[in-house]
């Protein structure tokens, strides 16, 4: 589904500077600490007194809002150099470590990545996973570097699940910039996207009722259509 038909609320937050000062070769998405709708995105960073934005929320249910055009620098990484150059994207995640985001989020993540580094030029998606390597490294021509929130403050932020899964949303991006996107995702790949996704580090699930009820539907629909094998 094409990224504008997702955007479901606008805004335009005056927690910005307009215009940035530096062009975007950057992307930073964050948690948002808690299960939240697009347009919650809209409503509480449109105060003045929250004193911070985004450019994107995406969502629980991986519909989008913009908050910030990205023409302008949002107020959301506790960096101004960071913010200048980078689009960022808050996602609905759980209220608590790791601060999981379901299907829905992170296909929604993965193609706004890929829309944003198409509208602007770009045709790689970069991880580095390396806080001193990424914070020197300067993206050349095509490239969109990811960068998070943790880098620049003490906080956990995009939480670990998102960070684990960066290298996976790099190869996602890239998959879905050059074309490659369906014809790479064998049922086999599929099925280590899932586990990579749904499943927590150390349990199993047993059953389907014994899955949180956030990544119920999206397993339900892998079950069904095949990708992967059903409990017994």
């Amino acid at each position: 589904m094409p990224i504008e038909n997702l955007i479901v609320a606008r805004t335009v937050s005056p927690n910005r500077n307009s215009p940035r000062n530096h062009g975007v070769d950057t992307f930073t998405p964050h948690c948002a600490v808690g299960q939240v709708s697009a347009g919650w995105f809209c409503d509480f960073f449109s105060k003045p007194s929250t004193g911070a934005s985004c450019n994107w929320g995406i969502g629980s249910d991986g519909m989008l809002a913009q908050v910030v055009p990205e023409g302008d620098r949002s107020w959301c990484t506790s960096s101004t150099a960071n913010d200048n150059r980078a689009i960022t994207v808050e996602c609905a995640s759980d209220a608590f470590e790791p601060y999981a985001v379901n299907g829905k989020v992170w296909a929604t993540l993965v193609g706004l990545a890929a829309d944003v580094c198409r509208r602007h030029g770009k045709t790689k998606m970069v991880w580095l996973g390396d806080k001193e390597k990424s914070l020197a490294y300067e993206p050349k021509p095509g490239e969109m570097l990811i960068t998070v929130h943790r880098w620049f403050a003490n906080k956990s932020c995009p939480g670990d699940y998102i960070y684990n899964r960066l290298g996976l949303l790099a190869e996602e991006v890239n998959k879905v910039i050059t074309g490659k996107g369906e014809e790479a995702m064998t049922k086999e790949e599929a099925r280590k996207l899932f586990e990579e996704m749904y499943r927590e580090e150390n349990p199993t699930y047993n059953t389907l009722e014994d899955v949180p009820g956030y990544w119920r539907g999206d397993i339900q629909a892998l079950v069904e259509g095949g990708i992967v094998q059903a409990w017994a």
